[in-house]
């Protein structure tokens, strides 16, 4: 697996909030929202221009995460009623692309590159970013993404 640093820049994205348990989505809670969310995008004028889905997670409640899954859309669109809207800043990330079953094991080798390399994570931000392809349908698929977690750059560290 290779591992590499990438840029993101802010953005502003919308679509859904999901928030439970670890163990609600290690049954499968996580993919049925991203399932469904996937359809909804297909009925919105985004969907042309989609060509990623984002699932954004921040561990902020006990035994559990908040996951937010979205598409990048751009500033000052008309967005459907039934969507969140976000706002995204810029950060560097550690990232990797991923392809199996055991999620899990990847984003503790990226724990792992980082921890080895001396990066930290960044700190009051989301825990991770993850980048799913349009085409990847989470209830049928082998699980396909690119996992991201921020990190302080040299430059931010001093």
């Amino acid at each position: 697996m290779k591992i590499e640093i990438k840029e993101k820049t802010a953005f502003q994205a919308f679509g859904v909030k999901w928030q439970g348990t670890f163990e609600q989505a290690e049954k499968g809670d996580v993919k049925k929202v991203l399932h469904q969310f996937r359809k909804d995008l297909f009925n919105t004028p985004f969907f042309e221009r989609s060509q990623t889905i984002y699932g954004l997670s921040l561990q902020n409640i006990a035994n559990g995460f908040t996951y937010y899954i979205c598409t990048e859309v751009p500033e000052k669109s008309s967005l459907p009623a039934n969507f969140d809207v976000f706002q995204f800043q810029s950060h560097h990330y550690a990232a990797l692309d991923y392809k199996g079953v055991h999620v899990y094991q990847a984003y503790q080798t990226l724990y792992d590159w980082m921890k080895e390399n001396s990066y930290q994570p960044v700190q009051n931000t989301i825990d991770h970013f993850d980048i799913y392809p349009i085409t990847y349908e989470p209830l049928t698929d082998e699980p396909h993404l690119t996992i991201m977690i921020p990190i302080v750059m040299e430059k931010q560290r001093g």
